[in-house]
């Protein structure tokens, strides 16, 4: 208290003259200064002098080679020809009464059920074009590899997908094997009897048993199954309520929660891989710009409601579906069409889309693609992809009886063996580089071949499989 000081003590606050103010702002001004700002031409003094600091690594945000399921998996098989055939050993003769003869009989004839296959090789190709003088600079990464490890990337993951999903009919042409995809799995598993669709139910042990059964009925074994994360991240949670795990961590804590990789079926262990690429590429993405070669959108597109056409909707479905539709060309896609929309009268009713597309083209139409747009995302999902090669004049029919439910997926099981499933190649991944005419160096990554599955029951296709549709960032668009 003795330190403090009384009012008349306080120490006088004198005001710099307003000249003598002026100056020391004037030296502030002047000071050497480093700042913020980043462009050259306004850099100067200090600022002139200060480094600009670049991290000396490239981030991988996008896929990457773990990402890939089947691909690393599958095994290849080097072919010599374009074409490819092979004969399947589809059953076995007759067994059972019919084999049993009297005393002095033998039995008739009885032969093995044995087709011949074709297949005819695809080809892929992602091309890169680099700069002299990009190569010549201080980079903080080699701008060639850089391009080189994303065309082997792109390339694999487009194998993948053809692996899944490939169409070889998707052509103007009515040759079944004239579009210039592969025919994937979706295509080549038997349609009758090894495809399964749950109807937008959560994949279960059940449904695994179910599919592990029809495997076996073909004399199959199923090993492996491939899904979306989405999938088996659903799968994971139906468990939790059954199975719980706490384990203490090294740090002091618990943790919860567990990952299935593999469920024991009646006929084995299936590994369970969940891929974040699998299904990227069957959702529109409205927000992509069109590449100068790419077809015109459609025309007109119509909508017409058939009363009972046995459709299979649901309640929320009766109060109104939404399309778009897409035209594709071999080296590109149109924009998407106007929204469609269609209202039910009741479950059973279907809705036929009459494509009309543009009678001038600058890229020949191969096949055209309808999304229909799910309830919960708001997102655009494929449902059906139709051939130029049914269209009646300059129009596509198709009908929408909900057989594709948006916001669902695939999953695919079967057996991995080189006998039942082989990537057939006639050149596997090679860098090749193309005629320079300038100041720069060009080149593609190119891969021939397809798929081949040499046993069509011993796959299942397990299809309207709900899962969480968190969309990849290529893909995600906002919700109106």
């Amino acid at each position: 208290m003795g330190n403090e000081l009384n009012k008349d003590q306080q120490p006088e606050v004198r005001k710099l003259p307003e000249e003598a103010e002026k100056k020391i702002n004037e030296v502030l001004s002047k000071s050497f200064t480093t700042g913020f700002g980043i462009t050259p031409d306004t850099q100067q003094n200090a600022a002139a002098l200060r480094r600009e600091f670049l991290d000396e690594e490239v981030k991988m945000l996008a896929f990457t080679s773990n990402d890939f399921t089947i691909y690393p998996m599958i095994a290849k098989h080097q072919i010599n020809n374009t074409v490819a055939k092979y004969a399947v050993f589809y059953q076995h003769g007759r067994t059972g009464h019919s084999r049993f003869v009297r005393e002095v009989g033998v039995a008739s004839i009885n032969d093995p059920n044995i087709r011949q296959k074709t297949v005819q090789m695809k080809f892929l190709s992602d091309t890169k074009q680099q700069s002299i003088a990009a190569g010549l600079v201080n980079n903080i990464a080699d701008p060639m590899t850089v391009l080189t490890d994303d065309a082997l990337a792109v390339i694999a993951k487009s194998i993948e997908w053809g692996i899944f999903y490939g169409d070889a009919a998707l052509s103007a042409d009515i040759d079944p094997q004239s579009g210039i995809e592969f025919d994937g799995l979706h295509k080549l598993i038997d349609q009758k009897t090894n495809v399964l669709d749950v109807r937008g139910a959560t994949l279960t042990e059940q449904i695994l048993n179910k599919a592990a059964v029809v495997v076996g009925k073909g004399y199959g074994r199923a090993t492996d199954a491939f899904m979306p994360i989405g999938v088996q991240a659903e799968f994971m949670n139906n468990l939790l309520d059954r199975q719980r795990v706490l384990q203490p961590t090294a740090e002091g804590g618990i943790s919860t929660g567990y990952a299935v990789t593999q469920f024991n079926s009646v006929r084995g262990a299936i590994k369970l891989h969940g891929s974040t690429i699998m299904e990227n590429d069957n959702v529109l993405v409205e927000d992509r710009l069109p590449q100068p070669n790419a077809p015109m959108p459609p025309q007109s597109v119509v909508a017409t409601i058939n009363k009972d056409g046995k459709g299979k909707f649901t309640a929320e479905d009766v109060k109104g579906l939404s399309y778009k539709v897409v035209v594709f060309s071999d080296e590109a896609e149109s924009v998407a069409s106007q929204e469609v929309l269609a209202t039910l009268t009741g479950a059973t009713d279907s809705v036929s889309l009459a494509i009309t597309l543009q009678t001038l083209y600058q890229a020949q139409p191969q096949f055209v693609v309808i999304y229909r747009q799910g309830k919960e995302t708001g997102h655009y999902f494929q449902i059906a992809r139709v051939p130029m090669s049914k269209a009646a004049g300059n129009v596509v029919t198709f009908v929408d009886t909900n057989e594709v439910i948006p916001e669902t997926t695939d999953v695919f099981l079967g057996e991995m063996n080189p006998q039942v499933l082989s990537l057939l190649e006639l050149l596997p991944m090679m860098r090749l580089p193309l005629a320079q005419m300038n100041a720069t160096y060009t080149f593609t990554v190119l891969w021939y071949g397809a798929l081949a599955l040499y046993a069509p029951k011993k796959w299942v296709r397990i299809k309207n499989v709900k899962y969480i549709p968190a969309l990849a960032a290529d893909v995600t668009i906002p919700v109106k």
